[in-house]
């Protein structure tokens, strides 16, 4: 039987979604906070080690060299993935890999080692890509690919502390690939906008949901009137045609920027940017953000409450 090199936080134990008493050496993934068998391509939380009925204590190792149980014949450093009934496969087309074969099977059923995908000894490892799927929670660097309009999930992490970055490594054909997570931190986004390669974001798992970490912004959007900017841009480009108004929400993490800038005016133009500022004398009571003409801008930094404008080009702060 092949041997497994269990590290420190290489095991997680969760609850069983399904009876898995028979499904030892097979990979599993997390669905409803608990884990179930893993099925053809899927994204792969870890591999089994016990046999647990359903309720009962699941142990799963998401990182370092696990005993897998083949599907059918494997070869030495063949990428492989999860087969329909949790065992590994020869990875094909654009299914998610689980790791790498360090030996050779010839029989379904053999156990072998395979170097996992996460692994690196620690919750949330190693580095997966993805485009119109789920996010393995167990990866600590998740490269995403934006074709079209695409739709991606984030479910829960496994243990407080866990980390996984997001990033956006390619995005084309008009990108809009939507992030949907599954629980987060307080009041903190459910959902982001991926629009240009760049742009990403960095978050930790808490015993509520994910907190965000980290920001990085990238690319520009051009706003329709009464459109919300989005915080993965960081360039706002705003037509002003008569009466036209945007908004600026508030802020998802200190220091984060945010540009407006006027590139055309017709008609009577008054146009404003709602949200919440400090007013030019350093007053909180900023609600509006004034633009008259092309050329106009506003450089904004979120300081923890409220936008503080560190550059106003023919702009002005309003109550």
């Amino acid at each position: 039987m092949a041997t497994s090199q269990l590290e420190q936080f290489n095991t997680v134990s969760i609850l069983a979604g399904e009876d898995l008493s028979a499904a030892q050496f097979r990979f599993v993934k997390l669905s409803s906070g608990a884990v179930v068998k893993a099925g053809a391509g899927d994204p792969v939380l870890g591999v089994l080690l016990n046999k647990p009925a359903s309720g009962e204590v699941a142990s799963v190792q998401i990182g370092g060299i696990a005993p897998v149980a083949v599907d059918a014949a494997v070869t030495v450093d063949d990428k492989v993935m999860s087969s329909a009934d949790g065992q590994a496969a020869t990875k094909t087309g654009t299914n998610n890999s689980a790791g790498v074969a360090l030996a050779t099977a010839t029989t379904a059923g053999e156990v072998i080692a395979v170097k996992l995908e996460s692994s690196d000894g620690v919750p949330g490892g190693g580095v997966a890509s993805f485009e119109d799927t789920a996010i393995t929670p167990g990866v600590a660097l998740a490269l995403i690919t934006v074709n079209g309009t695409d739709t991606l999930t984030l479910a829960d992490g496994s243990l407080p502390g866990q980390e996984i970055e997001i990033l956006c490594v390619s995005a084309s054909n008009s990108p809009v690939g939507t992030l949907t997570i599954n629980d987060v931190y307080g009041s903190e986004p459910t959902s982001w906008v991926f629009t240009t390669a760049g742009q990403g974001i960095k978050l930790r798992w808490t015993t509520t949901g994910w907190k965000l970490i980290g920001l990085k912004q990238m690319g520009s959007e051009t706003v329709a009137n009464a459109g919300t900017a989005n915080p993965l841009c960081l360039l706002h480009l705003v037509s002003i045609a008569d009466t036209v108004d945007f908004i600026q929400g508030s802020g998802v993490i200190a220091g984060q920027r945010s540009i407006w800038c006027a590139t055309a005016n017709s008609g009577t133009p008054v146009g404003t940017v709602s949200g919440l500022f400090y007013d030019e004398d350093g007053s909180a009571d900023g609600i509006d953000v004034n633009f008259n003409a092309a050329g106009d801008s506003a450089a904004l930094e979120w300081v923890g409450s409220r936008w503080f404008a560190y550059s106003l080009v023919s702009a002005t702060v309003s109550t």
